[in-house]
């Protein structure tokens, strides 16, 4: 993947997040990626998924997005 290609994908998961009301944390340990709540139904300033890549994070933040649509 070139540079201009995870700069569209982090730009597109934050897009993502912002407009499920979540926030991405660059955390350093074993998962780097953190998705965090910043709405009910989770305590605000909570951790709801980790993980390694930012292509786990979009998928996760999909398919949150399709659980909420189908609701």
């Amino acid at each position: 993947m070139t540079e201009w290609q995870v700069i569209r994908l982090y730009e597109t998961v934050l897009e993502h997040a912002c407009r499920l009301e979540f926030d991405i944390d660059n955390r350093c340990g074993e998962y780097p990626i953190a998705i965090i709540a910043l709405k009910p139904p989770y305590v605000s300033n909570t951790t709801v998924f980790q993980c390694a890549t930012l292509n786990q994070a979009l998928a996760w933040l999909q398919g949150y997005s399709q659980r909420e649509f189908e609701i």
